[in-house]
């Protein structure tokens, strides 16, 4: 009888662990985006709000008068309002969870710098193309976000906080390739 089992050392089980974690939570990302039809869906649980146009306060999507100064909010600007609010906090709620994610992707590439020190191949690769993913998630960030003119604080906060991680991650992608081209 034939044995198929397959032997790995703690070093390729660690990259492996780290892919199907990454491959897990990627298919769940592209599962949500799938689910979603628009981003102003009236059985979606998001609760919008907009600004009163004349006093600030912020409103919760329907109002049809604002608490605060009594003015009659035309539906047309609030939807409008609320559908740009929501667009922010979209891509300020995006570019938080790279940020978040970012360590991890800075310990495998640490982890290549090992692989390479130990002649590991394919540590290197694995290292390579966790970078290629970061730095191909930030440019989907840039490419759907970064030339909105929009003078929201914490939306310019996380335009610039990308534009250093693009870079960030660019040179990382140089490194590993160097690496790659060192290693062979």
């Amino acid at each position: 009888m034939y044995n198929a089992r397959v032997s790995l050392d703690p070093v390729t089980r660690i990259y492996v662990a780290i892919l199907v974690v990454g491959a897990l939570w990627l298919g769940l990302q592209v599962l949500k985006r799938r689910l979603r039809e628009s981003p102003l869906r009236p059985d979606d649980p998001t609760t919008l709000t907009f600004r009163c146009p004349t006093c600030g306060s912020t409103l919760i999507y329907g109002m049809e008068k604002c608490d605060s100064c009594g003015v009659v909010q035309d539906p047309d600007e609030a939807l409008e309002s609320a559908a740009i609010a929501f667009f922010i906090n979209r891509a300020i709620s995006r570019a938080n969870t790279l940020f978040t994610f970012a360590p991890a992707g800075i310990a495998v590439g640490l982890m290549a710098a090992f692989s390479h020190a130990f002649h590991y191949k394919l540590g290197v690769i694995l290292a390579l193309i966790n970078t290629l993913l970061f730095s191909g998630a930030v440019v989907v960030w840039s490419y759907r976000h970064r030339d909105l003119n929009i003078s929201h604080a914490g939306f310019q906060a996380a335009r610039q906080r990308m534009g250093k991680h693009f870079h960030f991650w660019l040179a990382a992608c140089a490194i590993q390739i160097i690496l790659v081209i060192l290693l062979w």
